[in-house]
């Protein structure tokens, strides 16, 4: 059997692009083209508000695609230090297919000592731990992405999926 086909005999979740969507795309997008709003709301009270217009955002693109298998209140918002960078950690709901993230982490490139003088176009890096298949025993594994752009590069075996490990891998990366 190959082992990359889609098995729904293990969960009934009927997949839609919602998940990919909203962590590889739309919230890539929104932190890159507005990176002083997106971390500035991320980190805030209006965290959960900016999740929530993304994930509306997400669903109305994928509208007459199935329903997605959850809320935008199944997603979590983790603030951390990775190397001195503010990154955000975004934990997915649990990835149920192949490409699907446990989560992302999104860092500005920007220590305390660039606050004088803030660049008009930070650099943000957008990170992925993904889900995917070992060939050789058809089980689970995670993958450690990045997007470079429109680019994804897929940088091979990734971490347990905890936030720890993910930003401890991050900060490796980043070093």
């Amino acid at each position: 059997m190959w082992p990359f086909r889609r098995n729904n005999t293990d969960s009934q979740v009927k997949w839609t692009r919602h998940h990919y969507l909203f962590a590889h795309a739309a919230l890539r997008m929104f932190a890159q083209n507005r990176p002083y709003e997106f971390f500035s709301k991320i980190k805030s009270e209006g965290g959960r508000k900016l999740i929530s217009g993304v994930w509306k955002d997400v669903c109305e693109v994928c509208a007459g695609g199935g329903t997605p298998s959850f809320e935008s209140r199944d997603i979590k918002v983790e603030m951390r230090i990775v190397n001195g960078f503010p990154a955000a950690v975004i934990v997915m709901p649990k990835p149920q297919n192949v490409t699907e993230a446990f989560m992302v982490c999104a860092v500005l490139k920007i220590t305390a000592a660039d606050c004088a003088n803030l660049p008009n176009h930070p650099e943000v890096r957008h990170f992925t731990l993904e889900k995917g298949m070992n060939p050789e025993t058809v089980g689970e594994r995670t993958f450690f992405c990045e997007w470079q752009g429109e680019k994804h590069l897929n940088y091979g075996d990734g971490p347990e999926a905890t936030c720890d490990a993910f930003v401890e891998k991050v900060s490796e990366f980043l070093r």
